[in-house]
């Protein structure tokens, strides 16, 4: 885990999205764990704490190389950028809240024993324009079964059937599938 590969990683999938023509786009909706930051979502200061004070304790895993820029002295927003850039809108914006930690990985692998997971949101939920027009809804689902059925809990987007304004929505039978299992870990 890298910001600078998650920067990579990004820029090909904007690059795919950049590359549908507009009758293929449509509406677009890309959700997942993007496994970097929002700055909207994010509290650059409390998250920048929580690294200094994992820093302290000696661990084999390095989260600062995960959300910092290469200083490390502050947190790389520009993957969640360059996917937000190329798609739109993102539809959780501050509203959503952390996806993580959940009752099933209070604290992950990365945070050493004797300290504490913060919230964090790693993953997204973008839409394009043409998304927008059917009125989207996210959150983040928060019950007991989200609590123990992943480490992260799930994004959920709702949206009406029909546009703003009338008419059916417009099927999208289209699908984009650019990474290859495990290339986007």
């Amino acid at each position: 885990h890298s910001a600078a590969k998650r920067r990579g990683e990004a820029s090909k999938l904007a690059a795919l999205i950049g590359g549908l023509e507009a009758d293929e786009a449509g509406p677009l909706l890309l959700l997942g764990d993007f496994n970097t930051l929002s700055r909207v979502a994010t509290d650059e200061a409390a998250v920048l704490r929580w690294l200094d004070a994992l820093d302290a304790v000696p661990h084999g895993l390095d989260l600062r190389r995960k959300f910092a820029d290469a200083s490390g002295s502050k947190i790389d927003f520009e993957p969640f950028d360059i996917l937000q850039t190329a798609v739109g809108h993102d539809l959780c914006d501050a509203a959503c809240g952390p996806t993580i930690p959940t009752g099933l990985l209070p604290d992950a692998p990365e945070v050493p024993e004797g300290r504490r997971q913060i919230g964090l949101r790693p993953d997204g939920a973008l839409s394009n324009g043409a998304f927008q027009a059917f009125s989207p809804n996210a959150s983040v689902r928060r019950d007991a079964l989200t609590d123990r059925m992943s480490d992260h809990r799930p994004i959920r987007v709702s949206w009406t059937p029909k546009r703003d304004g009338g008419g059916e929505p417009r099927s999208v039978a289209h699908a984009l599938s650019f990474f290859e299992p495990g290339s986007w870990d």
